[in-house]
């Protein structure tokens, strides 16, 4: 039953208070949004591939806040691969 509990406490919490404390230590909070035109951003499905991204190439994470919307990304050349969250913790597409 408590396991019952947890598992549902970690599905409701917010998805940006859950990304600071796994990955906090390999963000870095910026004062603007993602860099670059659209056409070179490329949405990521989750954080952790956004993770696996930036660990393969020992890149961190940048972090940026826009509203209510959590920004999170890391750039490779041209490219921006980028995941994005409402405090809410629903995805949102910018």
């Amino acid at each position: 039953m408590i396991e019952a509990l947890a598992y549902r406490k970690m599905n409701t919490e917010e998805e940006p208070a859950r990304i600071q404390r796994k990955y906090g230590k390999g963000l870095v909070s910026v004062s603007k949004g993602v860099p670059g035109r659209d056409e070179h951003v490329k949405d990521v499905a989750t954080i952790d591939d956004l993770a696996r991204l930036a660990e393969k190439d020992g890149r961190s994470i940048l972090h940026a806040v826009k509203g209510k919307t959590h920004i999170y990304y890391m750039q490779d050349g041209d490219i921006v691969y980028r995941y994005m969250v409402t405090e809410a913790g629903k995805e949102k597409d910018l």
